[in-house]
């Protein structure tokens, strides 16, 4: 299917966000993905193809990629993604995913999100969805970043202010580690544990979940694809 692009937006340092009018047939749930192909010229060994997170909340009215761009640094499908023209469209596709995949749409559960830089577009979709429907979000954010300029820092602040039963806790200069993942055991019972950032990130967040901390593996889901983000 396709979609149409709108316009670019900066969000924080090299960090844009692309919207996209939204296809009548996409439909997903807050914190899914999409699988963009875009044929273009030039083409290097990194191809024509990348998933995304959908960084926009399915009751927005659009689709939102946020990701990052470095000039030239950047791969040919980057430059090629970021010299869309206004109207031109992209091919997308959802793909299916399971139910360890990155996944809070029961508000009766309580969840803890693991995130860090750019991982943090799919808890975005998540808590905009949450606050759009008046509903309440059970749990807390801990979000890493290498500065701090967090992206969608000030928004998702204003949102968790709104949700008496979420707190988010920004790591800027320390590392989330198994003291802090310990701790939050004790605070909350059963939470669902949700994982976005690099292949690096979640593997570290899910050994000490899994292995050291011995949390079911039901309750431990990820949004990493491929190399992550």
């Amino acid at each position: 299917m396709k979609l149409f692009f709108r316009e670019i937006k900066k969000e924080a340092q090299n960090a844009y966000s692309l919207i996209f009018d939204p296809n009548s047939e996409l439909i997903w749930d807050a914190g899914e993905y999409l699988e963009i192909e875009l044929p273009h010229k030039n083409v290097d060994d990194r191809g024509i193809k990348r998933y995304f997170s959908i960084s926009a909340a399915p009751s927005e009215g659009i689709v939102m990629i946020t990701t990052r761009f470095f000039d030239e640094k950047a791969s040919s499908f980057k430059k090629a993604f970021f010299g869309l023209k206004t109207g031109e469209s992209i091919e997308v596709k959802k793909p299916s995913n399971s139910d360890t995949f990155f996944n809070a749409n029961d508000p009766k559960k309580e969840y803890i999100f693991l995130t860090a830089g750019i991982g943090i577009t799919p808890v975005r979709s998540v808590m905009k969805d949450y606050s759009l429907n008046n509903l309440d979000l059970k749990g807390t954010l801990l979000y890493a970043n290498k500065d701090e300029e967090y992206i969608f820092g000030e928004e998702l602040e204003q949102i968790s202010n709104d949700m008496p039963n979420f707190s988010l806790q920004k790591y800027h200069g320390k590392r989330i580690d198994r003291e802090v993942l310990e701790n939050l055991l004790k605070e909350y019972d059963n939470p669902v544990f949700n994982i976005s950032g690099t292949r690096k990130f979640t593997t570290e967040m899910k050994d000490i979940l899994l292995n050291q901390l011995e949390v079911d593996i039901l309750n431990v889901r990820t949004s990493s694809f491929g190399d992550g983000y």
